[in-house]
């Protein structure tokens, strides 16, 4: 049963806007508009959030990932 829990906890592990989606890859999609294309935009942002994310111990470490990633493109969310 701990397994089933698990991943209902991790997918609670940062909040989400009211929309019920990530703030983190709302931005990171507005990050990345305008410098890929439009089709590659939502696949992008969410390989990027959610290779942040499986790694993340904290916030601060979960922006500082995203970060990371997006200074490939010169680009920050913060």
């Amino acid at each position: 049963m701990a397994t089933q829990q698990q991943p209902q906890q991790q997918a609670n592990k940062w909040p989400l806007a009211d929309n019920g989606r990530s703030p983190i890859l709302e931005k990171i999609a507005a990050v990345l508009r305008g410098k890929v294309s439009e089709s590659e935009i939502t696949q992008l942002a969410r390989k990027i959030e959610s290779t942040a994310f499986s790694s993340a111990s904290s916030m601060s470490d979960y922006v500082a990932k995203i970060n990371g990633k997006l200074s490939e493109f010169n680009m920050s969310i913060v």
